[in-house]
């Protein structure tokens, strides 16, 4: 039925009509385990960058434990977590990140699937090479406040 503690007794007797019996509690797991990926996007919901650290866990409730995650991109060859995985060396594009969980005892999650969109970061607005805006503004201000006193001094 569900998984949970499960009480075996074995019984034995012997010819002259001993009856003895043992109680052996075992663990029965048949829940599957889950699994989520979790990343923060650059923009929107599925909007990455190439520095967008994935990250996947995996909880098996009170059953046997997780043995192991695996994840793809697209349709390359299944890869067993171990780290947080990043999109660097991947085109500008979409990409189907898809992954699922095993169990200790072989129960084996159904694959979850997340399409992202690698993006390109935008190029910052371009800046006068070599002076900061606050020096520039502070100069801009010491000349005029000097051609405004000598324009005083003149009249």
């Amino acid at each position: 039925s569900n998984s949970g503690s499960v009480t075996i007794r074995f019984y034995a007797n012997d010819t002259t009509g001993n009856i003895g019996y043992t109680d052996v509690i075992i663990y029965k797991d048949i829940d599957v385990p889950s699994s989520q990926l979790i990343f923060t996007p650059y923009s929107g919901t599925i909007a990455v960058i190439t520095s967008t650290i994935f990250t996947l866990t995996a909880n098996d409730g009170l059953g046997s434990g997780v043995s192991v995650i695996r994840y793809k991109i697209n349709d390359s060859s299944w890869i067993d977590y171990t780290d947080g995985f990043d999109l660097s060396g991947y085109a500008i594009g979409y990409y189907n990140i898809s992954y699922y969980a095993i169990d200790n005892v072989g129960n084996i999650e159904n694959v979850n699937s997340i399409l992202v969109e690698l993006v390109e970061i935008p190029s910052p607005p371009p800046e006068i090479p070599g002076f900061d805006l606050i020096f520039m503004l502070v100069v801009i201000g010491v000349s005029l406040i000097i051609s405004i006193r000598k324009r005083k001094n003149n009249s």
